[in-house]
């Protein structure tokens, strides 16, 4: 399983404008945003290479692409999920990440 290199870039653009050094007030550090736990799970730290984040990123991107399979998931958990997001989004709020990571778990634990 491959990711798109586009869409490597621009996930890196979202996450860190391309600064390796880039820190967020949470802590989390580099081209992909790791938490340090998440890092260390993934072989990296702050003082990783570009090329050794770049590869611990599409690993857990693969990861989460394998995670989150929509085949994994049944169409009415789907459908409820894609309704909740444009719920969000009519109310001005915004999904991140996480949070959409989040509310997959949940409906992949019920499915």
């Amino acid at each position: 399983m491959g990711v798109n290199s586009a869409v490597i870039s621009a996930i890196i653009y979202q996450e860190s404008k391309f600064e390796t050094w880039k820190e967020s007030w949470a802590g989390a550090y580099g081209l992909f945003q790791f938490m340090p736990a998440t890092a260390q799970s993934y072989g990296i730290n702050r003082n990783s290479s570009p090329k050794a984040q770049i590869a611990a990123g599409v690993k857990k991107l693969n990861k989460n692409i394998e995670d989150f399979n929509p085949k994994n998931f049944d169409k009415e958990s789907l459908d409820n999920f894609v309704d909740s997001i444009n719920d969000i989004n009519e109310m001005g709020g915004e999904m991140t990440t996480k949070s959409i990571e989040k509310k997959l778990v949940i409906l992949k634990t019920r499915t």
